[in-house]
């Protein structure tokens, strides 16, 4: 009997681990998800070289956009490290938070630091550690988030960093502490501008947050499977082609 609830068990997993439903798509017959580049929506700042302040960028279709009604699928902590210049590109960047990525041409050291009883971070490289004066180091965490549009069903990344860090643990928190999957809820992300002694910046909030219902669920879940295996290091990758071929003048 334990078998037989255990094979039931098995097919249903296979059953809602199925790509989700949706209308007939032609001409890409012989792509899948693994050839498709998931795009990354950056907040734009009042020092961002591109976009408009307040507005989220979309960094393959440049669309601009307010507020973002998502489901987060998966949260994975990496780490970038600024130059001392914060309007640059990072210098350095890992999608784990242990070791640099592998598009990252120089890396500043071979090890960023390593999880010290699998969960604390112990910092290797010297840019990840803290200042003696509780200096912010130029390393520092991200969280990178995997979403999907709740209507429209297309998936993209967003980095956070610094203070969007406080915002993005609490909704984190929110849905881990009643033990759920992320997928399981929606949120809308939108930006608040703040104001300190360094000037005016946007910090995302995650609002509306509301239980899927059980049929959205399936379909989250199912989209879980589908795209959790996808890189933010491919979207790096095909950002940086991009911002060469600008410079050089030629399509990317």
């Amino acid at each position: 009997m334990a078998k037989k609830s255990a094979a039931l068990e098995k097919k249903k997993e296979s059953e809602i681990a199925k790509p989700a439903e949706g209308p007939e798509i032609l001409g890409l017959e012989e792509f899948d998800t693994g050839d498709l580049i998931i795009p990354r929506y950056k907040i734009v700042q009042p020092t961002s070289k591109l976009g408009t302040p307040g507005l989220f960028r979309n960094n393959l279709s440049n669309e601009e956009v307010e507020r973002l009604n998502v489901v987060v699928l998966k949260a994975a902590k990496g780490r970038v490290c600024w130059s001392e210049n914060l309007d640059e590109d990072p210098i350095c960047r890992s999608s784990d938070g242990l070791q640099p990525s592998d598009n990252v041409e120089t890396p500043i050291n071979s090890i960023c630091g390593r999880k010290e009883n699998g969960r604390r971070f112990e910092p290797v490289c010297d840019n990840a550690t803290w200042g003696e004066k509780s200096e912010r180091p130029l390393c520092d965490e991200v969280i990178n988030l995997l979403c999907i549009g709740k209507d429209d069903k297309v998936p993209f990344f967003i980095s956070l960093h610094g203070k969007q860090l406080r915002p993005c643990r609490a909704f984190l928190s929110a849905i881990g502490l009643r033990k759920k999957s992320l997928y399981e809820y929606q949120t809308t992300l939108t930006l608040k501008e703040v104001s300190n002694t360094k000037g005016k910046f946007f910090v995302i909030q995650f609002e509306e947050l509301k239980e899927n219902t059980d049929e959205e669920k399936e379909t989250f879940r199912s989209l879980y499977f589908q795209y959790v295996s996808q890189s933010i290091d491919l979207t790096f990758e095909i950002e940086k082609k991009m911002q060469e071929a600008e410079q050089e003048g030629v399509p990317a």
